[in-house]
């Protein structure tokens, strides 16, 4: 098993306390097996593009680095489908999902999207989310935001916070490769137009995280 996998995999062995993580649970949500989800589902004046595969609690949500969409995470799709129920998404204006109504963004508003659409796909919680590069960044948020609905959280490589990053960086930068630097992280230089000083702001900002297992 590579090792991503087995890790995630421990995170959702983990104790929790829920319910939804007994052995109970798991056999009856094996016993009926539900029409997948997968597909375009309306968050409100756009769409986005969500797959499900798998069956069983808890649901694990992969959110994928920047610019990709959600095809990126198949393969460990797959590997974790084989135990629970695992999805991807493509954030909005990547994949077959509708662009969104305003650019710059931040991740406050990926965060709203993404809450917005598993309410829409009618999602099953509790959630295990797994973000990668970006999405590492979005899944801390979601749980700090919602931690009603989260039971783990596996933040890989995630994007590291503008404060102190541009600042502690910059001196070991050409002028050029500072300009860019700081050019990408107002969102000018990713094709998402992701604003990461704002994000970085907001996640600094939150509610502390959750009492569940949160990898970083």
């Amino acid at each position: 098993m590579r090792p991503i996998v087995l890790f995630i995999v421990m995170v959702l062995a983990m104790p929790t306390g829920l319910s939804s993580f007994s052995v109970a649970a798991q056999e009856a949500a094996s016993a009926t097996p539900a029409p997948r989800i997968t597909g375009t589902f309306s968050i409100g004046d756009r769409s986005l593009s969500l797959d499900c595969l798998g069956a069983g609690s808890p649901t694990v949500i992969l959110d994928a680095g920047q610019d990709d969409g959600g095809a990126p995470m198949t393969a460990l799709q797959s590997a974790l489908a084989e135990d629970v129920l695992t999805c991807f998404y493509d954030r909005a204006g990547t994949g077959r999902s509708d662009p969104p109504p305003t650019w710059p963004r931040s991740a406050r508003d990926v965060v709203a999207d993404l809450h917005a659409l598993l309410v829409a796909a009618k999602v099953p919680g509790p959630y295990v989310l797994v973000g990668q590069s970006a999405g590492g960044n979005f899944v801390q948020l979601y749980a700090r935001t919602y931690p009603d609905e989260v039971v783990g959280v596996v933040a890989m490589n995630p994007v590291p916070p503008a404060d102190p990053w541009l600042t502690d960086a910059s001196s070991l930068m050409t002028e050029e490769e500072r300009a860019d630097e700081e050019a990408y992280f107002r969102g000018e230089l990713n094709v998402e137009a992701l604003d990461w000083i704002a994000s970085s702001e907001q996640l600094a900002a939150a509610a502390p995280p959750p009492n569940v297992p949160f990898a970083l």
